[in-house]
């Protein structure tokens, strides 16, 4: 099953015989992720590895130059009791675990105050996006004017993959460098590479991927004093032969080690060669951890209103500035959970 781009999903149909007669599953879509970094993840297939653990591998759409401009997304899949199968996609593009326990969650269950208080997608690292909206700045910007398409920010913005920032050229030395507000502990750093300009058509050859190498200063620049800049050994990619379009690392100190390589404000990255013979570009600069803030207070429970359509409402929630992404849950029994 699939809708329009983003909410692209799956279902499942199920019979006693392969031959049928087969029914739509109540609970579907069990595969439906139609929001975060890149949305999607329908035309998929399950399966199976050699631990037992099952998978789901479906498209995520990005849409923008061609229809079918998409990538590949990986979610594990869970079975509950009386066999109903569903993806867990709950924060699918953070960082997530492979030794998470099986089977995290199947129902929720009421805890005090009349409200749920289950653990959901406890794959997730808890390593949230402190890179969202942040401060950043580049060497140059393509087709820089007021109404520049491709600004610095767009690399950090809540668009995800769908907007980028591109420099001028695919010149060594073209640069984005991103402001964290603070000196915050990393875990994660991932760089999604935009293309932008590319003709290029399938897998790059090593002479022709990004290489680049990533920077981190701490503190701030005061009384005339430069930033203190230091090269990032787990993203020096100046002799890289890989091609990697979203490259992901993590650090070593980022999990609770005293490592200065963990700990940093800035983080500039630096094109040494543009790969696809594009322009240095950047749909996604997102790094992962946390900082020394205080977290968004619990918003209020959301109110529903019905529409002229059967199958649609309105939901509304006072909005918090200060909060990364807000948590919708859909159920289709009392605390079964189908989708978050």
């Amino acid at each position: 099953m699939c809708a329009d781009r983003r909410a692209d999903a799956d279902a499942t149909y199920t019979g006693r015989s392969p031959f049928g007669p087969f029914a739509a599953a109540v609970e579907n879509p069990f595969s439906h992720k139609p929001s975060g970094f890149i949305g999607g993840s329908g035309h998929g297939s399950t399966f199976e590895d050699l631990s037992g653990q099952w998978w789901h591998v479906a498209t995520q759409t990005i849409s923008i130059r061609d229809r079918f401009e998409r990538r590949l997304g990986l979610w594990p899949v869970y079975f509950t009791a009386d066999g109903t199968m569903y993806v867990d996609s709950y924060l699918g593009d953070y960082p997530t675990s492979l030794s998470a326990a099986a089977n995290p969650l199947e129902r929720w269950q009421q805890g005090a105050g009349g409200e749920p208080a289950a653990a959901v997608g406890t794959r997730w690292t808890g390593w949230n996006e402190i890179s969202l909206n942040k401060p950043v700045k580049a060497s140059s910007t393509a087709h820089a004017g007021a109404n520049s398409s491709y600004d610095a920010s767009l690399a950090v913005d809540t668009d995800g993959v769908r907007t980028w920032w591109a420099a001028a050229t695919g010149n060594a030395g073209e640069w984005l460098q991103l402001d964290l507000g603070y000196d915050c502990r990393v875990s994660g750093v991932q760089i999604n590479f935009a293309d932008e300009g590319s003709t290029t058509l399938g897998r790059l050859a090593a002479g022709a991927v990004y290489q680049y190498y990533a920077e981190t200063a701490t503190g701030t620049a005061a009384n005339g004093h430069p930033l203190t800049w230091r090269r990032l050994p787990a993203l020096d990619r100046t002799h890289n032969t890989r091609d990697m379009p979203h490259d992901y690392v993590e650090l070593s100190g980022g999990s609770g080690s005293s490592s200065d390589s963990s700990i940093f404000r800035h983080l500039r990255i630096t094109n040494v060669r543009s790969g696809a013979n594009s322009k240095f570009s950047v749909s996604g600069l997102r790094v992962f951890g946390s900082c020394p803030v205080k977290p968004p207070v619990r918003t209020r429970q959301p109110a529903g209103t019905s529409t002229r359509l059967s199958h649609s409402c309105r939901i509304i929630w006072r909005a918090l500035l200060c909060a990364v992404y807000f948590l919708l849950a859909q159920f289709t029994a009392p605390w079964f959970l189908l989708a978050e």
